[in-house]
């Protein structure tokens, strides 16, 4: 809800407590749900659910949202994700 005061990202830069059900609800259902399907992500806002996604076996996954600085925020956290499972898959 940070962004909606400092009036840059809106709602995009939150994590809701429902994206963390909607989160631990695709890591239970992966295979059935996403393993080795197209995903698309709408008001992906941070980019969770896209980057969650992928972990789970999508063979694509479309991030999306709105409003540009928010796309912005998602495309630097799915690099971080990137960055962060190529170092511990290295391990």
């Amino acid at each position: 809800q940070r962004g909606e005061l400092e009036g840059t990202y809106g709602t995009g830069a939150t994590v809701w407590p429902a994206s963390m059900v909607l989160l631990k609800f695709l890591e239970l259902h992966a295979q059935r749900l996403v393993q080795g399907k197209r995903v698309i992500d709408l008001g992906a806002g941070t980019g969770v659910t896209s980057i969650a996604a992928a972990c789970c076996g999508a063979k694509e996954v479309v991030c999306t949202d709105g409003e540009e600085s928010v796309v912005e925020l998602a495309r630097d956290n799915i690099a971080a994700a990137c960055r962060t499972l190529s170092k511990t898959a290295s391990l």
